[in-house]
């Protein structure tokens, strides 16, 4: 088994259950029989960089950020050629491998309604009334394509009988639905966990998804995925709002609004073509994640209106609360910059040209992402 427990953590705390499969023993260039119809599935690299880059964050940056003190990890990781971690050998991603974690995880996020359950994957998917999340040896059984695959829509039904008052699911993988899963309807996923009616009826348990129906997960080769890219990022402070006294905080709602925000507009995408659209479900009200230490850096970008004006433009921006004082001479193209979130700045612009007036305005600097216009009067 691979459980990361923190010994020293008593009461209500954070207890996550991870998973990372790129390699797969019956799809193309895996080391077992290989299925007759693979769906067009294969081998990826992306899934396991994905999740190490959560843990990473788990281990590194939550501590910092807790509303509750993070307990335990359960990590499950199938790439080629093995996994450890801070050099500790992971079990494979099989659905055997899972069943034993689950019920570990279940156990401890049952222990305090305090908890806060975190279930997050990264690889495979597929969809038809359900998302199958699938797992290192699906296609096992050739005649029953999903027995090794997750129903995440099972598991959080079956978490309904945990006391964790808070229950989080994430799944970044794909959505495709193929005519092979429609035509075999009867068969099904493992939930993990066997579905309840009733339990923890007034549970908060927003899952949130990579992509929409029907859409693929994307990532660039050999990196982390994009979905994951933006989750990190709006966890770090891209998700930030200021809850009064310039206290900031990342909550829910505000979370799911930014990753969907940077996958459309921020850097996490392909440069060309359709950008990926993540997706809410599950039940949940609003409620705060994490505590940020300050302001989060914004990435901001000022346009001269009209452009031809960026040449003759000197700009100025100002934020006494924040100590920022940022110029630029007149330059062609877009002003690129970060500075930290704030509703209290200032833009300013004069023209070298005298062909308009110098202006002043304030202006508010928001995550996840800011952009304002420097628009010369005539």
């Amino acid at each position: 088994m691979t459980s990361f427990v923190d010994g020293r953590t008593s009461g209500p705390a954070l207890h996550a259950f991870v998973m990372g499969v790129g390699a797969y023993r019956h799809l193309p260039g895996g080391a077992g029989p290989v299925l007759k119809n693979p769906l067009g599935l294969g081998q990826v690299l992306e899934p396991p960089l994905s999740a190490r880059a959560f843990v990473d964050w788990l281990t590194n940056d939550y501590p910092e950020q807790a509303i509750r003190p993070l307990g335990s990890i359960e990590l499950l990781m199938s790439a080629d050629g093995g996994y450890a971690y801070k050099g500790r050998p992971v079990e494979p991603a099989t659905l055997p491998a899972a069943q034993s974690a689950v019920a570990r995880w279940f156990e401890r996020c049952d222990s305090d309604e305090g908890n806060i359950a975190l279930f997050y994957f990264s690889g495979h998917g597929l969809e038809r009334d359900h998302q199958y999340l699938l797992l290192e040896d699906f296609g096992q059984a050739p005649m029953d394509p999903l027995a090794m695959s997750i129903d995440i829509n099972g598991l959080w039904d079956g978490m309904a009988g945990c006391r964790a008052s808070t229950q989080i699911f994430i799944t970044d993988a794909c959505r495709q639905v193929t005519w092979e899963l429609i035509k075999t309807f009867s068969t099904r996923g493992n939930p993990l966990i066997p579905p309840v009616l009733g339990g923890n009826t007034h549970r908060n348990a927003p899952m949130m998804l990579a992509t929409r129906k029907g859409d693929v997960a994307m990532g660039a080769p050999g990196e982390v995925t994009y979905f994951t890219q933006a989750l990190l990022a709006a966890l770090r402070g891209a998700a930030g709002e200021d809850a009064g006294n310039d206290k900031w905080v990342v909550s829910y709602f505000r979370l799911a609004d930014a990753v969907q925000r940077l996958l459309a507009y921020g850097p996490y995408g392909p440069t060309s073509g359709d950008r990926q659209q993540s997706r809410i479900g599950g039940e949940s009200q609003n409620m705060v994640l994490l505590r940020l230490a300050g302001p989060p850096e914004v990435p901001l970008r000022i346009d001269c209106v009209p452009p031809e004006t960026a040449t003759v433009a000197a700009l100025e921006l100002t934020s006494q609360l924040r100590n920022v004082a940022r110029t630029r001479t007149p330059t062609a193209g877009s002003w690129q910059l970060e500075v930290p979130a704030a509703h209290s700045y200032r833009l300013a612009a004069t023209y070298v040209d005298a062909c308009h007036p110098a202006w002043s305005h304030p202006v508010a600097v928001l995550p996840p992402l800011a952009q304002l216009d420097a628009e010369a009067t005539p």
